[in-house]
């Protein structure tokens, strides 16, 4: 984790924990890293101690078997298609 991901997490955790997160956050970044960073925000935003640490939903999220954390195959597409949101609804 870079010392920008730390900051990242540091934010989203005091947001969490205080009650001021938002409902949405835009991210961009060098696809090399951001879904390694969109992973650890997941879950901080879905662990109940909006931490990471080895409790059953963070286990979930890392495995890639929570239900509320669906990776979209992009194929190097830079839009989102119509096909790729029904995918979501079928999920």
């Amino acid at each position: 984790m870079t010392a920008f991901d730390k900051n990242v997490a540091g934010y989203l955790t005091d947001a969490f924990k205080n009650g001021y997160a938002s409902h949405a956050y835009i991210v961009e970044g060098d696809k090399a890293y951001v879904p390694s960073l969109l992973l650890e925000c997941a879950r901080i935003a879905l662990c109940p101690r909006h931490a990471w640490d080895e409790c059953e939903v963070c286990s979930k999220i890392q495995n890639g078997a929570h239900q509320d954390v669906v990776k979209i195959p992009r194929d190097g597409r830079v839009r989102l298609k119509v096909e790729d949101i029904s995918y979501l609804v079928e999920e």
